[in-house]
């Protein structure tokens, strides 16, 4: 009885501590795929530097960017957008990728801004950020 009793109080507490850290679980994990779709796009957008010799000399969102890399074959068709889970392709809501170059096509910069915030959460670029190792910003 005594054991069932203590069963039955820790329970609020259990429920406590799985409120803490499901959440935080959650945001380890868009954070990887978020990382992986950064990685991802950053290698088939150098692919294409490779080919063409400049980078593409206009703003794009993420959509677009995946879009024109597709479209060149340098990227896979199914890579999915990290906040939705769905296909680049097929959704371009909550796109937090953004891309632009200098008006030569020599420097590029990818950048991840954060929905809520629109604060930038991971940045790559032709110069200064060509790694995320660096990063180590809270999600």
């Amino acid at each position: 009885m005594k054991s069932t009793l203590r069963f039955i109080a820790l329970i609020p507490v259990l429920v406590g501590v799985a409120m803490i850290l499901v959440p935080s679980i959650r945001e380890k994990r868009l954070e990887l795929r978020v990382r992986s779709t950064l990685l991802t796009v950053q290698e088939a957008l150098q692919r294409l530097h490779v080919a063409d010799e400049e980078y593409p000399r206009k703003r794009l969102s993420g959509h677009d960017l995946v879009k024109l890399l597709v479209d060149r074959k340098f990227l896979d068709p199914t890579l999915l957008n990290p906040w939705t889970g769905k296909s680049y392709l097929s959704d371009a809501s909550q796109d937090c990728l953004l891309y632009h170059s200098d008006q030569e096509g020599e420097i590029y910069n990818l950048s991840v801004v954060s929905p809520k915030s629109k604060r930038v959460l991971f940045q790559l670029d032709s110069t200064e950020h060509q790694s995320l190792e660096e990063e180590n910003e809270s999600f």
